[in-house]
């Protein structure tokens, strides 16, 4: 197999940006930055692994706050 030149490597490296195409080295970056953002997300939420009893026994807490979903009404 023949090694591209710096050049032809510089011209392919352009016509697969223009393309979108991304190496696997390039997916497993992206997918590892998805990864840490997750984790912050994850880490961000309200009553995580936190039980309380309730008359059926204990229970995970689950949170939700419609309001922080629901669009702004249309001003006009």
């Amino acid at each position: 197999m023949e090694v591209p030149t710096v050049d032809e490597a510089k011209r392919m490296a352009t016509l697969l940006g223009l393309l979108r195409v991304t190496t696997s080295e390039e997916k497993a970056s992206a997918a590892g930055a998805s990864e840490d953002k997750l984790d912050w997300l994850r880490s961000q939420m309200i009553g995580k692994n936190v039980e309380f009893d309730t008359p059926f026994g204990r229970r995970m807490l689950t949170y939700a706050d419609p309001d922080s979903i629901r669009p702004e009404p249309a001003v006009h």
